[in-house]
């Protein structure tokens, strides 16, 4: 650990320095904060509006994070851990790490709304400015490429806000489906700090003889990554994997083996203490589909929308699936949606295209190089089960790699004598630059997420002994068991489709309200909103009493 606190020390102390040389840095560090932290630090407040007040949270994290909030104050109450939103089921299937960490903050007095919004986003900012600082000034001290690193790292973007230009007139780009961009990693905490693990890891391998230490400590990073993402463990493992391989196919190092079976180990523990245990979804969790991913794209009307390709598709895949046209179709639209997501990393696609060409590609690159086309075809061949949108998380990855090779491009054009390049360059900073922009303008939003009368309700539910809460209606998100700090009959039908639970019998049960009635020896709450539009009058069951009432909400206890 001393060593651990000493390489940090050594990295800001360095980075101290640095940037006391390159005065443009900090503004470049500055306004990443700004940006990134636009998304964040303004949730969790209590605002008032038009003399109505209560609590704001964004909708860019409203479902997700109360999803997460209700983990970290039930879920590990009791072992085995419990899943919040299912009576009777146990948390399982999921990477929870960081909804420990959140319920470890609530052990020292820090509430989950000022951890996950305030002090989780500036840690994670901080630790990726100093990794992102190490890891580009290992490859090239040259003080412009280091920049150039950190713009891709904190403000690369996708084309999406083209999209909107067109069709909207305006800048909406968050309105559309994407892999997870530079800007908008704090959107998804687990993914967010995920990055500084993959980051550490690359900096760890950009030497080829590794100490023991740092073998273990490879080995770590692994078990965490699974935590916190399943996708990001496997992209850990996959790259650290071929990159001792191929040193092991150079050097013939035995040790090396042993390395390699270290990694196994401390994956599969992650992957049995975070996944296997759950048995959410039997066998493989993928499905082939060959370019599922990508046909929304060309379908959509608020998208690329080319119906005359859409009809082509489905008209030859009913009748020749391995028509050379229909594989024109299909490839044509993977590039749109490469293009796309990609964005301005493009530019580091032709770079790369540049080095394998000249043959200039390092063993080092070329792992990195193979990682991002492993799996972005993965993502345009497979779906997941359950949420089949989901695996483009894997792209999410690739994304972030593709930056450090569309930041060594930015670099070349910046430093070229030439004219047309210098503007070619600039050109890529100004074409990432609108959805970061955009960004800040969420720091203005604002809205009352749940009024006074509903947190009044909440805090005097949370407030009574333990027990199951029925609400009615089922709601879509977490709320309700994140602020009551109370176990759900039945809520927040996303988290259960990507755990395959099979939650239809009991929303059936639910939605009869005649049936005589919910699992009454299980449930001990029963929480009603008034006025909700599905359930104009409510009579609770004989064996319910009445114990709170408000404008919006009433309250029954089993008697």
């Amino acid at each position: 650990m001393e060593g651990k606190k000493k390489i940090i020390s050594n990295i800001m102390k360095n980075f101290i320095l640095w940037i006391n040389k390159n005065k443009f840095t900090v503004f470049l560090i500055f306004f990443a904060f700004i940006t990134n932290l636009s998304i964040t630090v303004f949730n969790g407040i209590r605002i008032c509006i038009k003399g109505e007040c209560g609590i704001y949270i964004g909708n860019l994290h409203y479902h997700d994070f109360l999803w997460h909030f209700a983990l970290a104050v039930n879920a590990f109450k009791t072992i085995p851990f419990t899943l919040p939103i299912y009576m009777g089921s146990i948390l399982r299937g999921y990477n929870f790490l960081i909804d420990i960490v959140l319920f470890l903050f609530t052990k020292v007095g820090i509430s989950v709304l000022s951890s996950y919004f305030i002090i989780l986003p500036v840690a994670y900012l901080i630790l990726m400015t100093l990794l992102s600082y190490k890891f580009f000034k290992n490859r090239n001290k040259d003080p412009l490429f280091i920049a150039s690193g950190l713009f891709f790292i904190f403000f690369g973007s996708s084309f999406s806000y083209i999209l909107s230009l067109y069709h909207f007139h305006s800048w909406q780009s968050f309105m559309y489906a994407q892999a997870m961009q530079s800007g908008r990693a704090l959107l998804n905490m687990s993914y967010a700090w995920s990055l500084p693990i993959l980051l550490g890891a690359l900096i760890i391998l950009q030497k080829d003889k590794l100490t023991i230490r740092k073998i273990i400590l490879l080995g770590i990073f692994l078990f965490f990554m699974f935590g916190l993402k399943f996708y990001g463990g496997v992209v850990l493992f996959v790259l650290i994997f071929v990159n001792r391989f191929f040193i092991w196919i150079k050097k013939g190092n035995v040790k090396i083996l042993f390395e390699i079976v270290l990694y196994l180990i401390a994956s599969y523990v992650g992957y049995i203490i975070f996944y296997k245990t759950s048995g959410s979804f039997n066998g493989f969790p993928f499905a082939f589909s060959p370019f599922a991913i990508a046909h929304p794209l060309i379908e959509e009307k608020d998208m690329f929308y080319i119906p005359s390709l859409v009809l082509a598709r489905y008209y030859l895949v009913s009748v020749n699936s391995f028509s050379p046209r229909l594989l024109g179709i299909e490839l044509f639209t993977a590039i749109i949606f490469l293009i796309f997501n990609f964005g301005s990393r493009m530019i580091g696609s032709v770079l790369i295209m540049k080095k394998l060409i000249q043959r200039k590609v390092t063993r080092y690159d070329g792992i990195i190089i193979l990682i991002i086309i492993v799996f972005t075809t993965f993502t345009l061949l497979f779906v997941q089960k359950g949420e089949w949108w989901n695996i483009i998380q894997f792209l999410g990855y690739t994304l972030f790699l593709m930056n450090f090779f569309a930041a060594e491009a930015l670099f070349y054009l910046l430093k070229s004598k030439k004219k047309i390049f210098l503007l070619i360059g600039i050109g890529f900073i100004l074409l990432t630059l609108p959805t970061n922009i955009e960004q800040v303008s969420f720091a203005g939003e604002r809205h009352i997420s749940f009024n006074n009368e509903e947190l009044n309700a909440l805090t005097f539910l949370k407030k009574k002994p333990n027990g199951v809460v029925l609400t009615l209606p089922v709601q879509e998100t977490s709320y309700v068991s994140a602020f009551s700090e109370k176990q759900e009959y039945i809520a927040d039908k996303n988290p259960l489709n990507l755990l395959g639970i099979d939650y239809e019998k009991r929303m059936n049960e639910v939605r009869d309200l005649h049936n005589p009635i919910f699992n009454i020896d299980k449930i001990k709450y029963i929480y009603y909103r008034k006025n909700n539009g599905e359930i104009e009058s409510f009579i609770a069951p004989k064996e319910y009493r009445q114990i709170f009432e408000n404008k919006e909400i009433i309250i029954f206890s089993k008697k």
